[in-house]
């Protein structure tokens, strides 16, 4: 009868097998060997012999993240009122739930912090006095008395740029924070999205608090294309990691898969790489 690996969820073992207590993400190498048959129906993977094990050394931990200095980035959550609206939840509010500066312990921030095992932090952008707002525990209002929500998020994401920089005197949001998070009015766009290669994602409101979607389009930014995007009809079916399914709640602990987290290792580093990966 052949031995079985339920992928993604739980490895078979056999009790002769002295070590099976000291498997170690990232740092354990399991050889299935050419026998191995997936079957996708049953989501299992079908072994004839017993694979083996081998414990890696650190220079060759390419999926192991705690390896890999990979350093600090800061972001910016951009409040947005317009003529005809405003977002549901105020500073303080998207403040906790994003960066966790009232409490909150499982944030945005904390999840890329406990998927990296602490190697990639996300924190606040520095507290900044602008024209008219001021950016406060990393977050600022915009307010937009000329645009309505009938006008679209495109126009209303240029001017929200456009208002930043003359805010704070600068050509670009980028040079506030290495990541800018637009929440806007509910009903202003359908789905949240990301620029590809960029700092920049824009949110429907209170989406703004949902972390899995949060890191979902920031590993957009990262170049991450989504998990089953070569079938367009299932490319959010995807629940083994965030660039597949998301889910509107704001206390998801969830990190990307193991594909993606061994990918996405090289693209921590800068917004700016040049790294495509579709899985």
């Amino acid at each position: 009868m052949p031995h079985t690996i339920f992928w993604f969820y739980n490895i078979g073992y056999r009790s002769s097998y002295k070590n099976k207590d000291n498997f170690i993400s990232g740092k354990t190498e399991i050889i299935l060997g050419r026998d191995a048959k997936f079957d996708i129906d049953a989501n299992e993977i079908l072994l004839e012999s017993l694979p083996t094990f081998k414990y890696l050394k650190a220079a060759d931990r390419n999926r192991d993240l705690q390896s890999k200095g990979i350093g600090s980035k800061t972001a910016l959550v951009v409040r947005v009122v317009i003529s005809d609206g405003s977002t549901t939840s105020n500073e303080s509010e998207f403040g906790d739930s994003v960066f966790g500066t009232a409490g909150d312990s499982v944030t945005f921030s904390s999840q890329f912090d406990a998927c990296s095992h602490g190697q990639f932090k996300i924190s606040p952008t520095a507290d900044n006095t602008g024209v008219s707002t001021s950016i406060s525990n990393g977050v600022v209002t915009i307010t937009l008395p000329d645009i309505l929500t009938s006008q679209g998020h495109a126009t209303m994401r240029n001017a929200i740029s456009k208002e930043l920089n003359l805010q704070f005197g600068v050509s670009s949001p980028r040079e506030l924070a290495d990541y800018a998070i637009y929440c806007l009015p509910p009903g202003s766009v359908k789905n949240s999205y990301a620029l590809v290669n960029s700092y920049l994602s824009v949110f429907n409101d209170n989406h703004c608090l949902y972390q899995s979607g949060l890191m979902h389009e920031i590993g957009h930014n990262m170049n991450l294309g989504h998990s089953g995007e070569r079938n367009p009809t299932s490319m959010y079916e995807d629940m083994s990691g965030l660039m597949g399914f998301t889910y509107s709640e704001s206390d998801t602990r969830m990190c990307f898969s193991p594909a993606k987290s061994w990918l996405v290792s090289s693209c921590y580093r800068s917004v700016s790489s040049r790294c495509r990966y579709v899985l």
